[in-house]
């Protein structure tokens, strides 16, 4: 289940109006790549991405979360700072139809992030070692054992 105010009426008239298209963020991704792959589609603090190369990321990042068993639909907990691999995580999940949680705050708790991956039902959690506000490993090993019980 999934919160939200939306209705399959006020969806059915977003469409009907042309408010609402058919295109995904991944088939608008795609859609660049193909007119401009040369194109710089994005840049963090490191790095400036093509579009052709965001394009094979993304494809490389979803087929990874195919093999990991992830199905339509799945949630996914994306907790990670403002970066070219948060946005890649992001595409990931549309272009599989998966559901991307991305409301993953740097100052959590990796106990708060623990709620927060039980309470979404998210399946994965899409995270850069040493972000948030707990920093040690050992911290999220145990997060790990316990979101196993």
């Amino acid at each position: 289940m999934m919160l939200t105010l939306l209705s399959y009426e006020k969806a059915k008239a977003y469409y009907e109006n042309g408010i609402w298209q058919n295109d995904t963020f991944y088939s608008l991704l795609k859609l660049h790549a193909n007119n401009n792959p040369n194109g710089f589609a994005i840049r963090d603090g490191k790095s400036r991405i093509t579009w052709s190369q965001l394009l094979n990321w993304v494809d490389n990042i979803s087929a990874q979360f195919a093999q990991a068993g992830l199905r339509k639909g799945d949630r996914v907990a994306i907790w990670l700072p403002s970066c070219a691999e948060g946005v890649a995580s992001f595409l990931a999940c549309s272009r599989n139809g998966y559901v991307a949680c991305t409301s993953l705050h740097q100052n959590y708790t990796l106990q708060e992030i623990g709620q927060f991956i039980q309470r979404s039902r998210s399946t994965i959690l899409v995270m850069m070692p040493g972000y948030g506000a707990n920093k040690k490993a050992s911290e999220l090993l145990e997060l790990a054992k316990e979101l196993e019980d």
